[in-house]
């Protein structure tokens, strides 16, 4: 619903550099990167990185990751040098894929919240996946259940909730 809304508003977008000024800002992880805010939210981390499966596998001169296109050809042709290609650009997605959770991660000064919603039975490969195994395997974080009947991972204080909004907060 929130991102048809956001898709129907006729709004202005812009990358601002500046501070937040008590406003939502709305961005993707590379968009946030140099950037940095109170709270931060990591609203799709439920779902697995697609990766590279449906373009092209690129090349090096020495028959390993490069710059060069090669056509990926169903199963029909495989062979070893090429098997050990997908290998390594698998390897190199997701090392960029742990990269840019640490990117998203590191944006929040005082909170941060992980969630989303997903189909898939391979959460383990989520950023929601990794944190939580990470999490519960350090015992820094308990196990909370909410009002809503749900039950998620909490570190610290229990959060204080407030009935209104402070005064610089612009929300509109």
């Amino acid at each position: 619903g929130f991102a048809e809304w956001f898709r129907a508003e006729d709004l202005e977008i812009k990358r601002d550099m500046d501070s937040g000024n008590g406003e939502v800002r709305l961005m993707t992880v590379h968009g946030a990167k140099g950037l940095e805010a109170d709270i931060v939210f990591l609203a799709d981390a439920a779902n697995p990185e697609r990766g590279n499966r449906d373009r092209l596998l690129f090349v090096g001169p020495d028959g390993g990751a490069g710059d060069t296109p090669l056509w990926k050809l169903k199963d029909l042709v495989a062979s070893p040098a090429l098997e050990q290609l997908k290998a390594e650009i698998k390897i190199q997605e997701q090392s960029e894929h742990c990269r840019l959770l640490y990117v998203g991660m590191t944006r929040a000064r005082d909170e941060l919240y992980i969630c989303g919603a997903t189909k898939t039975d391979k959460v383990e490969e989520t950023w929601y996946g990794m944190v939580e195994t990470a999490l519960k395997s350090s015992n820094l974080m308990r196990e909370v259940l909410t009002t809503e009947g749900e039950i998620v991972l909490r570190h610290g204080a229990e959060p204080v909730w407030k009935d209104e909004l402070p005064q610089s907060a612009n929300v509109s």
